[in-house]
């Protein structure tokens, strides 16, 4: 969780805690995570580091996906790897 907390910061963090319990919540937390996820990818996207065909969905699935990858295989010899091999997927 510190990871979520740093990328979103303090204030979308709490929300998204909130939100277990508060529909509205989950839905304002979900469209600006979509929102930042979209920024982030675009300006990826300018630097020339992340596909220009994938989109802003695209990119939260993917990430989606290295996290649960991740948290699914657990193998504690090569942290990360998997969750790299997805990501990979992003770039150009």
């Amino acid at each position: 969780m510190c990871f979520v907390h740093f990328a979103l910061g303090p204030g979308l963090y709490q929300r998204a805690r909130r939100g277990r319990r508060d529909p509205d919540t989950t839905q304002q937390t979900a469209t600006q995570l979509q929102q930042i996820f979209a920024e982030l990818l675009a300006h990826a996207q300018e630097a020339g580091v992340a596909r220009t065909d994938v989109d802003s969905q695209d990119a939260r699935v993917i990430v989606l996906a290295a996290v649960t990858a991740e948290r699914r295989r657990a193998n504690h010899t090569r942290p990360g790897h998997l969750a790299d091999l997805v990501l990979d997927s992003l770039r150009p």
